[in-house]
C-alpha cells in the first residue's frame, strides 16, 4: 500500500504538500528549539520521500528518517541529506531507539493509527529527557468522535484525545495549533509538541 502511494507522489504533490506545511513546521522547530545548531540526535518516523529533510538536517547531528515503503525510502535518499535511512516500520525504530532522541517528527504516522496510546508511550520511550516530540495528524471537529476512521482508511483525531495520549505518556503538552489542510477540500491538521520532562 505505502509503495503505491509512494509511487504515485509526483514532485508538484510534493512540493504542494511540503510548501503547506513547512513554513508552519520551522516556525514551531525555531520557537521550540531555537537556533538550528545540528547538535540533535533526529528522528522521522514517517519521512517519505525526504521533502521535509532540509528543514530537519540543520538541527541534526544525527538524521534518522523511518519508512514503510521501499519506494519512499529510495527518494528520500536521493536528497542525500539523511545520515540513516530505515526501511521498515516505526513502531520498531522507535524500541530501538530508547532514550536516544533529541526530536522525534512524525508527520503522517498517527493518520494511519487507531489508538495513539502506544505510539505516544513508544516515542517517550525513544526520548531523551528534554527531548521533543512534534506530530502532525488529520484533525477531528471537537464535537465528533475521540477517534474516526475515514472511508480513505486514515484517521481522524479530536486534539482532546491527541494530547491526553501524551500526557498519559508522561509528556507535557507545550502546543497544538489547527493547521489548514494540506489540499484544497482536504481535512484541517493539527500540530502538537510535546516534550519529555
Amino acid at each position: 500500500m505505502y509503495d503505491a502511494q509512494a509511487a504515485m507522489l509526483t514532485e508538484q504533490a510534493v512540493a504542494a504538500a511540503t510548501a503547506a506545511l513547512s513554513p508552519a513546521l520551522a516556525a514551531t522547530l525555531a520557537r521550540h528549539l531555537g537556533p538550528a545548531a545540528g547538535t540533535l540526535q533526529v528522528l522521522e518516523i514517517d519521512c517519505g520521500v525526504g521533502a521535509l529533510a532540509p528543514l530537519l538536517k540543520p538541527y541534526a547531528a544525527d538524521l534518522v528518517g523511518v519508512h514503510p515503503s521501499a519506494t519512499a525510502i529510495q527518494a528520500a535518499a536521493r536528497s542525500g541529506l539523511y545520515d540513516q535511512l530505515v526501511h521498515g516500520d516505526h513502531a520498531v525504530v522507535l524500541e530501538r531507539s530508547a532514550a536516544n532522541a533529541n526530536l522525534i517528527v512524525s508527520t503522517d504516522i498517527a493518520n494511519h493509527v487507531g489508538d495513539l496510546g502506544p505510539l505516544a508511550s513508544a516515542a517517550a520511550d525513544a526520548l531523551l529527557p528534554g527531548g521533543t516530540l512534534v506530530l502532525v495528524l488529520d484533525a477531528a471537529e471537537p464535537w465528533a468522535p475521540a477517534v474516526a476512521l475515514k472511508e480513505n482508511g486514515r484517521f481522524l483525531h479530536r486534539r482532546d484525545h491527541v494530547e491526553g495520549a501524551l500526557r498519559q505518556a508522561g509528556l507535557a503538552v507545550l502546543e497544538g495549533t489547527t493547521l489548514p489542510p494540506a489540499i484544497p477540500g482536504g481535512t484541517e491538521r493539527l500540530l502538537v509538541v510535546a516534550r519529555k520532562g
